[in-house]
């Protein structure tokens, strides 16, 4: 992902990279002295914290969520009143996170389920408030997303799934179902209905 004049790359080799655009073009090469390596570790997603150089938040084939980032570790609620002075930590995955995109104020972070079709619901949104607070989850897609980007300004969510379709969202401080009058440029609310592949396959074999 890239942010302002600089980007990170990951992958399932187990390797963060992290690029200066324009250090990158008068060296020729990245800043190899930021690598970060997991061997065991396949990327998936990797962003960038905006305003923050070389700090990253990533996602793998695990359900473990990797950062550097001390700050982003908060204390769990149900330990936070227990009088054990227990430790802030990163927030225990329930489901495997296949996609990221941060907003770019840095205090939204979108998260794309990339579960397998086996599971009921694989191709949700979850939003979180950072430090890490899940606010909502959306289920967006019947199969596993295979891509989140956000515009530059903010405004519009993009997601892609297995399942062949796009979704764009609108990005809002505020539910526009409480406001009828909406605002200016926004989307409409789709009137489709998201339905599982074996439906649609019985709706078509009996249209047939």
């Amino acid at each position: 992902m890239c942010i302002r004049d600089s980007f990170a790359t990951c992958g399932q080799d187990g390797n963060i990279y992290f690029y200066d655009l324009y250090t990158s073009q008068d060296i020729g090469e990245r800043n190899r002295d930021r690598d970060k390596g997991r061997r065991e570790v396949k990327f998936s997603s990797v962003v960038n914290l905006p305003g923050r150089d070389y700090q990253f938040i990533a996602v793998g084939n695990e359900k473990i969520i990797y950062t550097e980032s001390n700050d982003l570790k908060t204390i769990p609620r149900q330990l936070a009143n227990d009088g054990s002075n227990p430790q802030a930590q990163l927030p225990d995955l329930k489901h495997h996170i296949s996609q990221l995109v941060i907003h770019h104020s840095g205090k939204i972070l979108f998260c794309g389920v990339g579960e397998q079709s086996e599971v009921s619901y694989p191709g949700a949104i979850q939003v979180w408030k950072l430090p890490f607070e899940c606010g909502a989850e959306i289920q967006a897609h019947a199969s596993p997303i295979t891509r989140l980007r956000i515009n530059h300004s903010n405004t519009h969510l993009f997601s892609v799934g297995q399942d062949g379709m796009l979704a764009i969202f609108d990005v809002k401080d505020r539910d526009p179902k409480r406001d009828p009058e909406g605002v200016q440029g926004a989307l409409k609310f789709s009137q489709e209905i998201l339905s599982e592949k074996s439906k649609v396959d019985d709706l078509i074999t009996e249209e047939e």
